[in-house]
């Protein structure tokens, strides 16, 4: 095939240019955009880096402002459950929510009526009288 593309005056060799990946159409990471907004402090970029501990699984996990604070100025273990899944939140707030509504469609409708009465009704739902440690 070659000797034939030889005679022919045909390439048998495919040259092209070497490509070299830049950053257009790339997404930026947060320490990019923090960088170009003077936020991060060039002389000591060290304290950017991950530094958290390793749970029982191996996995690294990093504190947030919150927990730290919780930890050690207030000395309680603070734990939440990630925004908008309510699916990971575990059947204690489910069912709390779920008693909470019960006992308000049981209130009389005349206790509910008007802003101060349905703010005092639900407030006897969130009460510690309808949620017990018990119930939790």
């Amino acid at each position: 095939m070659q000797k034939i593309a030889q005679d022919n005056d045909l390439l048998t060799k495919e040259t092209s240019a070497k490509v070299v990946q830049g950053w257009k159409d790339k997404a930026k990471g947060l320490l990019q955009v923090l960088w170009e907004h003077g936020w991060i402090n060039e002389n000591n970029l060290a304290q950017y880096t991950i530094k958290g501990n390793k749970d029982a699984f191996g996995v690294l996990t990093v504190r947030t402002l919150r927990r730290k604070n919780c930890r050690q100025k207030m000395g309680v273990y603070f734990d939440c459950t990630p925004k908008c899944h309510c699916e990971l939140a575990g059947e204690g707030i489910e069912y709390s929510w779920g008693c909470t509504k019960n006992y308000y469609q049981n209130i009389d409708l005349v206790q509910k009526k008007g802003k101060e009465n349905f703010q005092a009704a639900v407030m006897t739902c969130l009460s510690r009288e309808v949620l017990t440690t018990e119930r939790i």
